[in-house]
């Protein structure tokens, strides 16, 4: 370990860092067990300093798919608010890091007939392990590439009643970030 901190220019280690940042860009969302795509996503996230390498992040994102078909068009949205602790030791140009999220998950479903407009919403506990790298483009820009899997706690009904059940998700990003 101390000959990896040696190796670290001292240019590195002296680099402007805000202690805060603001991140946001694209997210692609692939559901586990429903074997479905959300082609069209977003995220965005806030983080500040607590000590050292160790964050406080809130996260917010929004997932989107849409089909049709005959006489039925369905939409379907993911929306989570999350927030937890973030590992990310200080880098030169390249910075990876941990977290883990843990909020609320929104779903959402809109059956659209011809004469009639079904929808359904509900929000689940959610909880999100997940990493990535930071690629520093300046003092105060990076871009983001990361990956997150996504717990969704939730109930399901059967003949017998409800039981519970744990949805996965594996979420991709990629953004710019701001420090």
């Amino acid at each position: 370990m101390l000959a990896i901190a040696a190796a670290v220019p001292n240019r590195a280690l002296a680099q402007s860092d805000s202690g805060f940042e603001v991140a946001g860009g694209y997210g692609f969302l692939r559901d586990v067990d429903g074997d479905a795509t959300f082609p069209r996503g977003w995220f965005a996230s806030v983080a500040g300093d607590v000590a050292g390498p160790i964050s406080l992040v809130g996260d917010f994102g929004g997932n989107y798919k849409s089909m049709g078909g005959l006489d039925v068009e369905l939409s379907m949205s993911i929306h989570t608010l999350m927030g937890g602790p973030r590992f990310r030791p200080r880098s030169a140009r390249i910075a990876p890091y941990v977290q883990m999220l843990f909020g609320v998950a929104r779903t959402a479903s809109t059956f659209e007939l011809p004469d009639e407009r079904l929808t359904s919403a509900r929000n689940d506990f959610a909880m999100t392990p997940g990493g990535g790298v930071d690629v520093r483009l300046s003092d105060r820009a990076a871009l983001r590439f990361g990956a997150n899997l996504r717990l969704i706690r939730a109930e399901t009904f059967t003949a017998s009643g409800s039981e519970p059940f744990t949805y996965k998700e594996i979420q991709f990003i990629a953004g710019m970030v701001v420090r």
